[in-house]
């Protein structure tokens, strides 16, 4: 017999509102193979990301609605100095759409699910 999981009814997170760029590995993956079958190729560098920018909260919210997570989640005024160093970054992704004929295919709600999914099929 399987028990279920203890869950808390809280959780306590640093900050939240740091606005990001959040990409789908898969979309990284397209940009990629974008860049491989180029035919030509006269970037050094091109930005891959979403293009759109989220707070931190947003993807917090999408995965605790994809896991079922009714409780509550606390926003403290202290995070890890990595985070906090950085309270904006969204790609500016035009060059990669206009040389790779790229766009992102997924927002945060598939991003939430394409993380938890698995995990729903290890934990049976």
């Amino acid at each position: 017999m399987r028990l279920p999981p203890i869950v808390p009814d809280a959780y306590a997170l640093g900050p939240l509102g740091a606005v990001w760029d959040f990409v789908d590995v898969r979309d990284v993956g397209g940009a990629v193979v974008g860049a491989c079958l180029a035919s030509r190729f006269l970037e050094p560098v091109l930005n891959v990301g979403s293009g759109r920018g989220h707070p931190a909260g947003d993807l917090v919210a999408a995965i605790a609605r994809e896991v079922g997570f009714r409780g509550e989640v606390h926003e403290g005024d202290v995070g890890s100095p990595r985070s906090t160093d950085v309270p904006w970054q969204v790609a500016d992704i035009s060059r990669a759409s206009d040389r790779l004929g790229w766009r992102p295919l997924h927002d945060l709600a598939s991003m939430a699910r394409s993380v938890v999914g698995p995990m729903r099929d290890v934990a049976g």
